[in-house]
């Protein structure tokens, strides 16, 4: 059966962060399969990005052909290149020694972000019922029980955080 537009698979895009796939989202990064080259991951939820409207319909007419020749007459550069720098960089100079900035935690996913959606489970009663282990990079391998599968877009959410009074 064909996929449809509110299939889930349809806004899972690979990438290095939710961020770059989300900003990133074209047919080529696509991971309906979740399967993602080398170095990234694939990140679902992308609501902002649709594969279904990525694959455009075929149009009644051919496109032209391609041409070898250039579609714009190069222009010749507006000054000459010098072999002096027209500008000169330096290091501010102190006397008080430089320190690097504290490290900061790890990154924090938001609250409303939907990745805090996505819960291991046997199956999609058992996720919605019991919201076993939060799985928020959207992989089944993040889950501690390997027959588990992690799933998108469930009823599951993390438990507030506690404030001092």
């Amino acid at each position: 059966a064909p996929v449809t537009r509110e299939d889930p698979s349809n806004n899972r895009f690979c990438g290095t962060s939710w961020t770059d796939a989300a900003e990133n989202c074209t047919l080529d990064n696509h991971c309906p399969g979740n399967e993602c080259p080398s170095g990234k991951i694939c990140y679902g939820g992308i609501s902002a990005c649709n594969a279904y409207d990525l694959t455009a319909s075929p149009t009644k007419q051919p496109t032209p052909e391609p041409t070898r020749s250039p579609s714009l007459t190069p222009t010749a550069p507006t000054a000459a290149p010098t072999s002096v720098p027209s500008t000169t960089t330096k290091a501010p100079v102190t006397e008080l020694p430089t320190t690097s900035p504290k490290p900061t935690g790890p990154p924090v996913i938001p609250p409303d972000d939907p990745r805090h959606s996505y819960w291991c489970g046997n199956s999609w009663a058992d996720v919605t019922e019991n919201c076993h282990y939060p799985c928020t990079s959207g992989q089944d391998e993040e889950c501690p029980d390997k027959k588990m599968t992690c799933f998108a877009f469930t009823s599951c959410r993390p438990p507030a955080k506690e404030t001092d009074p």
